[in-house]
């Protein structure tokens, strides 16, 4: 459930009227009728249909201060929604890096997969095209709190995902990461195929540059043209 939820009343979400309660507290920015409802019993972790959770429902509506409420309260982050997606890949791809930026100083789990494709946070600000998401979780992978190496549950590591959309700067910065440059994805193809599918006379000369140094770093792994 990804997006905005407009003008959506919660308690048609969450059927449970202390849950409804929890989330209109959520989404208008009420930080002490949050804390008061759950030292009065309200579950921070609840769901409501489509499997959303009162912390999805207060990150769709842009309460940031209410995320970061919940979770001091106990939310888990790691909940998914009927569609897959986790509180940690909506925030990886909307328009405000805010939202994950307080994740990341939550020290909320960056690796958590989507339950439908397996695809980790860092997948959804590449194909987002979310730039300082990205480079927000490339830094905190120099920490050791997101795993380059992961791949989807169709076998494509991130440099499969950076290669089908021709960024061959984050492919260059990958390789030079340690990340795998010979993985194979469930359908025996490697990055190289897919990176191989945009013919460089359609490149710019900055990804001209960056694919001959990609070529470059591939020969010795690659007899291919």
């Amino acid at each position: 459930m990804s997006g905005a939820s407009g003008a959506v009343d919660a308690s048609r979400v969450f059927p449970r009227p202390e849950d409804a309660e929890l989330a209109r507290a959520g989404q208008a920015g009420d930080l002490d009728r949050l804390e008061a409802l759950v030292a009065g019993g309200a579950n921070p972790s609840a769901r409501g249909l489509r499997g959303v959770s009162v912390l999805q429902w207060a990150v769709l509506h842009r309460a940031r201060a209410s995320m970061n409420k919940l979770l001091a309260l106990g939310a888990d982050a790691t909940n998914s929604d009927e569609d897959g997606q986790t509180v940690v890949h909506y925030a990886a791809g909307m328009d405000d890096p805010g939202f994950l930026d307080d994740l990341i100083e939550a020290d909320v789990d960056l690796n958590v997969r989507d339950a439908r494709t397996g695809q980790t946070p860092i997948f959804a600000a590449l194909q987002g095209d979310r730039t300082p998401q990205l480079e927000a979780l490339l830094r905190v992978a120099r920490e050791g709190k997101v795993d380059l190496a992961l791949a989807d549950y169709a076998g494509n590591s991130l440099l499969h995902a950076a290669a089908k959309v021709n960024d061959t700067r984050l492919v260059l910065e990958l390789l030079e990461r340690g990340v795998s440059p010979t993985a194979l994805n469930k359908q025996g193809v490697d990055f190289m195929r897919y990176l191989r599918n945009t013919p460089t006379e359609w490149m710019d000369s900055q990804h001209q540059t960056e694919r001959a140094a990609i070529e470059s770093l591939m020969r010795p792994y690659t007899s291919g043209p």
